[in-house]
């Protein structure tokens, strides 16, 4: 049997006997489950309530299917079947998976103990990207809406024990002030009362130098995404100064700079990829190469380019579900092959449980530059349902609880489609609540559309990586290719 993709290894479950002879058990099939066939006979296998996949190969299908047929299973395991009851693919007959799902969906939704902010320090912007949704109608957070989160924060600190603390914007460096103020505060306050905390910031790079990164790191924030779209001239052409002019080479710059930190830290290199800047990803792998050389610290992530609401989006030309999805894969072991670390495609192809949007979450707020609250960044307060309430300056929070709960109700338990739907522990029916307020759609994720497809480009991309890891070690150890080949 293939390893498993995803998951650690664990114990197969003890044999139940009596007086030393294995007792019979019924057992069936999840219902939480997804199969198909790849090409070479091997059953792919995924369950959304665990989390875990994996390739069967062609010779052991049949007994797995024995155990997954509509009638269940009654009998004694056998390995095998020790497997799948171990990764959550068959259960007890007497199991109630609705009732599993439930408690933890209360469990983590419900939770009192954790608090995420999304921070606006400023919401204009320095650059003008043509797929952008954001307006730009105001610049950096106010003061008395800094002394707002500064108290309210304060007077959670002793009711959590987990804070994270998102930088984002506009752009969050236009409000550098703003971070120098909050950010050593949030991490000060959380070392007093032992809360586990952890920052991030979503940024252009392009105000990002050296003496801004170093600080923010020693300050604990320390995971970063910033866009490079292309080589120079295709990044330039996507994301131009306000002014029109290049960013590229700042940007690269200050990332090469960032090296020099010895804390730890993450950086998300983002390509967002269309048809035009597809052919030049190898020129900006091999720039990035060069500036960061082997330090897994940055990473590449590939997302397509999307109709996100701005006011390019008729002349934008995006990439189709099924071809995106092979242009992930392609683009992710291309830049491996290169030697450059790049996201794991898991996070992309098959989510984690839970993998829903922010704005879902009761414990999550974005807190505008004037004071606002909200929970989506792609509308920000161009919808009225979006502004959801206010931070005051003692720290106080007014909600409209009316709108409040239209982004973080469990719109599954109504829609009887998500409710028997196998994918629903991973998006929850609201993978983006967007949708859901503006259109009454329902929000599916494309891979869990093309479940089928998504498994085998998930085996794929994993076979595919191991093979760039070949082609990198090949390089000073020929012999290490031609084994493996072989």
């Amino acid at each position: 049997m293939e390893a498993a993709c995803n998951t650690s290894k664990s114990k197969s479950p003890a044999v139940v006997q009596i007086d030393g002879v294995p007792v019979p058990k019924r057992y069936k099939r999840s219902r939480f489950n997804a199969h198909t066939i790849d090409s070479d006979g091997a059953l792919l296998l995924y369950n959304s309530f665990t989390g875990h996949n994996c390739a069967i190969p062609a010779q052991n299908a049949a007994r797995a299917e024995a155990y997954l047929s509509a009638e269940g299973f009654t009998g004694v395991l056998d390995k095998l079947g020790q497997y799948l009851l171990s990764k959550g693919y068959i259960v007890e007959a007497s199991v109630d998976e609705d009732a599993r799902w439930n408690v933890r969906y209360g469990i983590e939704q419900y939770r009192q103990n954790h608090m995420e902010l999304i921070l606006l320090s400023s919401e204009d912007c320095n650059f003008r990207c043509i797929y952008c949704s954001q307006e730009f109608k105001r610049g950096s957070m106010l003061p008395e809406v800094r002394t707002g989160v500064r108290n309210h924060v304060q007077s959670r600190m002793r009711r959590i024990q987990t804070f994270s603390v998102e930088w984002f914007g506009g752009e969050p460096l236009m409000g550098y002030d703003a971070i120098e103020e909050l950010a050593p505060f949030f991490q000060e306050q959380a070392l007093k009362h032992d809360v586990s905390y952890g920052s991030g910031m979503t940024t252009n790079g392009y105000l990002l130098y050296p003496e801004r990164s170093r600080n923010l790191v020693a300050w604990g924030v320390n995971s970063y995404q910033i866009t490079l779209d292309g080589g120079v001239m295709e990044h330039d052409a996507h994301r131009p100064l306000s002014s029109g002019e290049g960013t590229f080479d700042q940007i690269l710059s200050n990332l090469a700079a960032m090296k020099q930190i010895p804390q730890p830290f993450n950086v998300a290199i983002r390509f967002n990829f269309d048809p035009a800047n597809l052919p030049h990803a190898e020129t900006l792998f091999r720039d990035l190469k060069q500036a960061l050389g082997d330090d897994s610290r940055f990473a590449m992530r590939f997302r397509p380019v999307g109709q996100w609401g701005g006011p390019n989006d008729q002349n934008l030309e995006v990439c189709g579900v099924k071809e995106a999805g092979r242009q992930l894969i392609q683009l992710t072991t291309k830049a491996q092959s290169m030697g450059l670390a790049t996201d794991d495609l898991g996070d992309a192809l098959l989510p984690a449980p839970g993998s829903v949007c922010y704005a879902a979450r009761p414990y999550n707020l974005i807190v505008g530059a004037d004071g606002k609250l909200m929970k989506c960044t792609v509308v920000l307060d161009t919808m009225p349902d979006n502004v959801v309430g206010r931070l005051h300056e003692d720290g106080t929070v007014t909600l409209d609880q009316d709108r409040f709960v239209k982004w973080v109700k469990p719109y599954h338990r109504e829609d009887p489609m998500c409710n028997k739907c196998f994918y629903v522990p991973v998006c929850q029916g609201a993978e983006c609540p967007l949708p859901r307020l503006t259109t009454g759609d329902r929000p599916c994720p494309p891979q869990k559309l093309e479940i089928q497809k998504t498994l085998k480009d998930f085996r794929r991309a994993r076979i595919d990586k191991a093979a760039a890891r070949t082609v990198r070690l090949s390089e000073s150890q020929p012999a290490t290719l031609s084994a493996v080949a072989g």
